[in-house]
């Protein structure tokens, strides 16, 4: 929360003497018009204080400058920042090149040539498997990494990777149950995520009712069950073929 901001800033800075309410103009003092570049990762779990206070800083140091990394589908809590936001950049997932180049430089780093110990006809099933988000990419490999060692394979193929439990398809009956009711309330439907949120009713307090349904939406898309479109200023979401053609796997309650 804005907690950890705050004692992120004191103590960078060396500012600890100072209270929360002070440090606006102590940064505009200590700094006085030299840019200040505050970073912040998922920024989907901030909660309306956090952001609440955020604005308060930005509003009161003209040379702060916040560069906030969050879900597209979150702009429901950056109401309270709508105003304030210059610039707004949307990630995509990358192509299957961009893929098999991630992959390449991650070996290299650690002191690897190439591909390898991946072959070419791996990378597209691990492509198709991830979509091509970066985090889900690496994850994949490692796993798969540390399975062809367990087996004293040497070169990970598509045909390994077709053996690999967790990439041989999707199996529907150790989803969650949660994961099962989004999926089914998205049933032939395309909805939101602040209608999803109202619809499955997940706890009192809705910025984490929302947190909870973007963070499931993320993950449900990177196994290829749920798809979006941007419809206007909003994301709907909606179930894909390949959910239809596996639904039979598990009974609907």
């Amino acid at each position: 929360g804005w907690e950890i901001i705050f004692n992120k800033l004191v103590l960078r800075f060396s500012l600890r003497k100072y209270s929360i309410s002070e440090l606006p103009e102590k940064l505009k003092k200590k700094f006085r018009k030299k840019p200040l570049l505050l970073l912040l990762d998922e920024g989907y779990e901030a909660g309306k204080e956090s952001l609440e206070w955020l604005r308060t800083l930005t509003d009161h140091c003209d040379s702060l400058f916040v560069l906030l990394a969050s879900l597209p589908d979150s702009e429901f809590s950056f109401s309270l920042l709508k105003q304030r936001i210059g610039e707004r950049v949307e990630l995509k997932g990358l192509d299957r090149l961009e893929t098999a180049e991630l992959i390449k430089r991650r070996i290299e780093w650690a002191g690897g040539q190439d591909i390898r110990p991946f072959s070419l006809d791996s990378i597209e099933v691990i492509y198709n498997h991830t979509l091509g988000v970066p985090r889900q990419v690496l994850k994949c490999c490692s796993e798969v990494v540390y399975q062809a060692m367990e087996r004293g394979i040497s070169i990970i193929d598509s045909g390994f990777l077709r053996q690999v439990s967790n990439l041989n398809g999707i199996q529907l009956k150790e989803l969650s149950e949660k994961q099962r009711r989004l999926l089914f309330a998205l049933d032939s439907k395309s909805l939101t995520p602040t209608q999803l949120a109202d619809q499955l009713e997940w706890g009192r307090n809705r910025d984490n009712a929302m947190r909870a349904v973007n963070n499931m939406l993320r993950r449900l898309m990177g196994m290829g069950l749920v798809e979006r479109e941007r419809v206007g200023k909003q994301y709907r979401y909606k179930t894909t073929a390949k959910f239809e053609a596996l639904r039979k796997a598990f009974p609907e309650n």
